[in-house]
């Protein structure tokens, strides 16, 4: 889809390529997830996962005044980066001790229970 695009539209048919392959990948995330978890919203998914990040680097931007340069951007990079960690495990910290728990071998979910053929 983006090749055809691109050649036939240039950039903007890049651009169009490019909204269209990320819409359908949502779609399919979405119907996958929903399947996994009946509840599953993807509008709410997706701006707990992005807003946080996205608002740091809005800020950034206003801050800077209008000044690009490449320490901004790696400045803007690096916070983003940390406040989507950093909200992650605030969102998800169930899940999270659920991994560190089977990455400890054996801890298993946070109440302790040990996973069936783990040892």
């Amino acid at each position: 889809m983006l090749v055809p695009a691109t050649s036939r539209l240039g950039v903007s048919g890049y651009g169009v390529a490019f909204a269209a392959q990320t819409l359908l990948q949502i779609g399919v995330r979405t119907l996958y997830m929903r399947r996994l978890f009946p509840d599953f919203a993807i509008v709410r998914h997706t701006a707990r996962a992005v807003a946080p990040g996205v608002a740091v680097v809005l800020v950034a931007r206003l801050l800077a005044g209008g000044r690009e340069s490449l320490v901004l951007t790696l400045g803007e990079l690096v916070a983003y980066a940390a406040v989507v960690i950093a909200s992650t495990f605030v969102a998800e910290r169930r899940l999270v001790a659920e991994l560190v728990g089977y990455l400890r071998r054996g801890a298993g979910p946070a109440g302790g229970a040990a996973v069936a053929g783990s040892s």
